[in-house]
């Protein structure tokens, strides 16, 4: 799917959004780096100078695993058929750790 995209270099990119700040042109720009290995991670993006008037450590919880998303990214899905496809998965897990809590319940000793 990423082969069928154009490559733009990032002068195409800072012509789309002309008046912005360094700040938010080299955040977005590290965001949208198409490389995931490359781009960059919620915790470095929330310290981030763009963001330091935001940046609260203390009230900034983290995961300490990988969250994958079980959609195949090289299938085109209409926003409408992604939304869906996620809201499903989003679901059926919710659903999954509630069958887990009231096992875990029901096994307790009263």
């Amino acid at each position: 799917m990423l082969e069928s995209l154009p490559c733009t270099s990032s002068n195409t990119t800072r012509e789309l959004i002309p008046n912005t700040s360094e700040h938010a042109f080299d955040l977005l720009h590290k965001l949208l780096d198409i490389n995931p290995d490359k781009r960059i991670i919620a915790d470095a993006a929330l310290r981030h100078p763009y963001l330091s008037q935001f940046h609260n450590p203390a009230d900034e919880p983290s995961c300490n695993h990988v969250i994958s998303i079980p959609i195949n990214d090289n299938t085109k899905y209409t926003i409408q058929e992604y939304r869906e496809i996620l809201y499903s998965e989003v679901v059926k897990r919710k659903k999954e750790l509630r069958r887990r809590l009231r096992q875990r319940e029901l096994a307790r000793p009263n």
